[in-house]
């Protein structure tokens, strides 16, 4: 920076800084006592108006041990060979010569002033917010707080009930499969379905509670403690209690299915007798596989007769219990003995899917901690269906015109104007099928009139009633397809060959 645009900015700092930068710039001749003995010296600046700056008078320069202090505060400058840009050693004639080292930058310093002042300024303050708001913000804090329950305790082995000698008690509401709570401290030893006393206490209560803990139990436990109840308190009692079980408004889940399933019916023909018999086959072979891989290892590699059939289940019902079949095609195996494994079976059959009881569709269930603990109702209210939520047509079963129920398969081959490839049918060991290719589509060699003229007698009636639906339909793109189809066949013929009648890949936009 020139001589005179230095000065000129030195004149317009502050004392402070104006001070500080002066010894900087001539703090190491303030090292020379010879140049200045007494206070009050005057230091030149060279400049074009030769101007000369006066120390204070209360200023007192002191020398020791190689430090500059300035007794006023201003200036606190310690010299250390860290900071020394060249430290010149004691020369042979005994002199000592005064290190030097090189002032900080000007502009650096003029930063820093700026970055001070801007510390000095105070921090706005953040508004506050009105006392109601605060209070109201506090009294939903401690509702909060109120309402964070710490968790309960495990109980200790004296509340758990020990069952009868032999047979622990499986009777717990909370954890199927395990012991029932008790309250010692009330003189209770066991609970209402492991001890005669206890169940002739539960009786005669004023409020007794056999029959909500028994509406609480799986199926399994709950007939364990109706035969307890018929053996101490009698087959009336019992009966009793069979009765309002059987009349409660809750049904079990497997009979509510049964009934909600019969609003969902297949729109396709009944299988004829000889694809009824070999669909039984493949779920014999199935459930086979799965009792001799399971259950009955030493059973593998014998030939699946009847009767080989009927031993192997006998010995699997003598060895882990009854058969837990909800369906025809389940896997014929008994329910796990694990409370957890039993109620995970229960969710995967019963508990993952839900009917909307308004437009009856099937919506999937999330698997949650609950579930291990009750089976899930079969319906779900309009509010939680998808569908209903957002106003989704779900087609129902007297949306379906009558002329287009039950067709056979080969009345839809012969009705459709495309062919449809989806690769070769591969299925995995698990019984799915499995992706090969891409779907696509080609035009049928023949016409709908042709091949509908091929089909037998009933079906060709059929199929002629369900083609007249399909022309005159105005909500369907039946027609289009079907005048395409025909422009085709009159430009190429019939039989043409498949490069000519495949669709290309973006045909599957077509709506």
């Amino acid at each position: 920076m020139p001589e005179a645009a230095r000065e000129q900015a030195l004149r317009r700092l502050p004392e402070e800084i104006h001070e500080e930068y002066f010894a900087a710039e001539f703090g190491a001749q303030l090292k020379d006592p010879d140049a200045f003995a007494a206070e009050g010296s005057v230091l030149s600046m060279d400049s074009d108006e030769d101007e000369q700056m006066e120390l204070p008078p209360e200023a007192e320069i002191e020398f020791d041990a190689g430090e500059l202090h300035h007794s006023s505060g201003h200036l606190e400058q310690g010299i250390d060979e860290h900071d020394l840009n060249a430290v010149e050693h004691e020369s042979e004639d005994g002199d000592h010569e005064i290190p030097m080292f090189e002032p900080e930058p000007f502009e650096d310093r003029m930063e820093e002033a700026g970055s001070e002042r801007a510390q000095e300024e105070p921090a706005p303050q953040p508004k506050k917010r009105p006392a109601s708001q605060r209070a109201s913000a506090k009294s939903k804090a401690k509702v909060q707080a109120a309402q964070k329950k710490p968790a309960a305790r495990q109980p200790r082995p004296n509340e758990l009930c020990p069952g009868t000698p032999g047979k622990p008690c499986t009777f717990s509401t909370t954890l199927p499969g395990t012991p029932a709570s008790i309250q010692p401290k009330r003189g209770e030893k066991h609970c209402m379905f492991c001890s005669a006393d206890a169940c002739e206490r539960a009786f005669a209560s004023k409020r007794p509670k056999v029959l909500p803990v028994l509406k609480k139990l799986p199926p399994e436990d709950r007939s364990k403690a109706l035969i307890n109840i018929e053996h101490w308190q009698g087959q009336e009692k019992a009966h009793e209690m069979k009765s309002k079980l059987t009349n409660a408004k809750a049904k079990p889940p497997k009979q509510e299915w049964k009934q909600l399933l019969e609003v969902r019916k297949p729109l396709k023909a009944p299988m004829e007798e000889e694809e009824q018999i070999e669909y039984e086959q493949a779920v014999r072979r199935d459930r086979q596989r799965a009792r001799r891989k399971v259950m009955c290892p030493e059973h593998k590699g014998k030939h699946g007769t009847r009767k080989q059939e009927e031993k192997e289940v006998a010995e699997v019902r003598a060895r882990f219990g009854e058969i837990a079949d909800l369906a025809t095609n389940d896997c014929g195996l008994p329910a796990p003995q694990d409370p957890t494994a039993r109620m995970l079976e229960a969710w995967c059959k019963q508990g993952s899917w839900a009917m909307c009881t308004k437009c009856h569709s099937l919506q999937p269930q999330n698997l949650e901690p609950m579930d291990f603990k009750r089976v899930k109702k079969a319906t779900m209210t309009p509010n939680r269906c998808t569908a209903c939520r957002h106003e989704e047509y779900v087609p129902a079963l007297e949306d379906v015109p009558l002329v287009l129920r039950n067709l056979a398969p080969e009345v839809l081959q012969a009705l459709r104007p495309l062919d449809i490839n989806t690769g070769p049918a591969v299925r995995a060991d698990y019984g799915y099928r499995v992706h090969m290719s891409m779907i696509s589509f080609a035009w049928a060699p023949r016409s709908v009139e042709s091949k509908i003229k091929k089909l037998p007698k009933a079906d060709r009636r059929k199929a002629r009633a369900a083609l007249n639906h399909l022309l005159s339909c105005r909500d369907s793109d039946y027609c289009a397809f079907y005048d395409k189809h025909l422009e085709f066949l009159n430009r190429h013929g019939k039989d043409a060959e498949e490069k000519l009648r495949k669709r290309p890949l973006r045909y599957i936009e077509q709506e």
